[in-house]
């Protein structure tokens, strides 16, 4: 669309037609999207990303002057709110890495003087459990509590994620559990 074109629905926008803006969303919102989507990891946020970047130029379109690219500043716009998400969402990851770590520490320090105190019978009871899971949980359990890898380093090896290797050490952590509980090595509390 011609930038006249453009001009002339930005001004009847101003005056209160909303239906010119409509116009304005229909011919930008492709080259908006793929900015957003180049920009954030999430790719379930470009919908809304898209959305609030259409309302924060409605509620901006006055600044916006004419005979300028209107496509060139809505994308300013875009990657300002892409930017803004992307510095969010990676936050919010990096927390969640840093508490995980923090309490897989303190729960380390437990299970150690636990192992140290148990009996014989525990122990094999243990091994017999471990070797009963399938092979990737084996091989999981093996490299993250007797090799000392780190998940990130399991998940490389594996070609996975580190978030899915911490699910299958989870659910290889509550199989060994009911394994021992079902041998009478480990009580129900």
């Amino acid at each position: 669309m011609e930038n006249n074109n453009i001009d002339d629905f930005v001004k009847k926008t101003l005056e209160g037609d909303l239906e010119s803006y409509r116009k304005v969303i229909e011919s930008f919102e492709p080259r908006v999207r793929v900015v957003i989507a180049s920009m954030v990891p999430d790719s379930s946020l470009v919908d809304d990303l898209t959305q609030e970047v259409f309302i924060i130029a409605y509620q901006k379109l006055s600044t916006y002057k004419p005979d300028t690219q209107m496509g060139s500043w809505l994308a300013q716009i875009a990657r300002n709110v892409a930017q803004n998400e992307r510095r969010r969402w990676y936050r919010k990851n990096d927390m969640k890495e840093r508490y995980r770590a923090e309490i897989e520490k303190r729960i380390e320090v437990d299970i150690d003087r636990m192992a140290g105190s148990l009996r014989g019978d525990v122990l094999d009871a243990l091994q017999q459990c471990i070797k009963l899971l399938n092979e990737t949980a084996h091989k999981m359990i093996d490299g993250f509590y007797f090799k000392e890898m780190a998940v990130k380093e399991l998940a490389d090896n594996f070609s996975m994620t580190a978030g899915a290797v911490r699910v299958i050490l989870c659910r290889a952590r509550q199989s060994i559990a009911e394994c021992l509980q079902r041998k009478g090595s480990l009580s129900n509390g």
